[in-house]
C-alpha cells in the first residue's frame, strides 16, 4: 500500500474574467503530493495517481489535472519516490455538490446510492 502526503506547498490563483455585469470567477490551486513509498508496476502507479486526483477534489465539478510527475530517490528510506504536481480548477459559479466524506470522492455521493 503506497503512502503519500501533501506538501505544505500550496498555490492559489484566482482568475476573474468578464465585465462588471457578467463576472466569471475561476480559481486554480496547485498541490504537490509526495508518494513516499511505491511498490508495484506502472499500472499501479497510474491507479494511485487517479486516486490522489480524486481525493484532491472538494466539489463535484472540480477539475483535477496532473501537471507534473517527477521521480526521485528517498535517502531516508533508500527507495524511489514520486513528486506529483496537481492543478485543481474550480468554477465558482458552477461548484456542484460538496463532498461531505472522503469516501464519496472515490465511490460517489452516498445520497445517490440511496435512490
Amino acid at each position: 500500500m503506497p503512502s503519500f502526503f501533501l506538501l505544505l506547498k500550496y498555490t492559489n490563483i484566482t482568475i476573474i474574467l468578464g465585465e462588471k455585469a457578467d463576472i466569471y470567477m475561476m480559481e486554480k490551486y496547485i498541490n504537490e503530493v509526495i508518494l513516499d513509498v511505491r511498490r508495484g508496476n506502472e499500472e499501479d502507479l497510474k491507479n494511485t495517481i487517479e486516486e490522489i486526483k480524486a481525493y484532491a477534489k472538494t466539489y463535484e465539478n472540480d477539475k483535477v489535472t496532473l501537471i507534473d510527475l517527477k521521480k526521485s530517490h528517498s535517502h531516508v528510506l533508500d527507495e524511489e519516490r514520486y513528486i506529483i504536481t496537481l492543478q485543481i480548477e474550480r468554477d465558482t459559479e458552477n461548484l456542484g455538490r460538496k463532498y461531505e466524506y472522503e469516501e464519496e470522492k472515490i465511490v460517489g455521493f452516498f445520497e445517490d446510492e440511496e435512490e
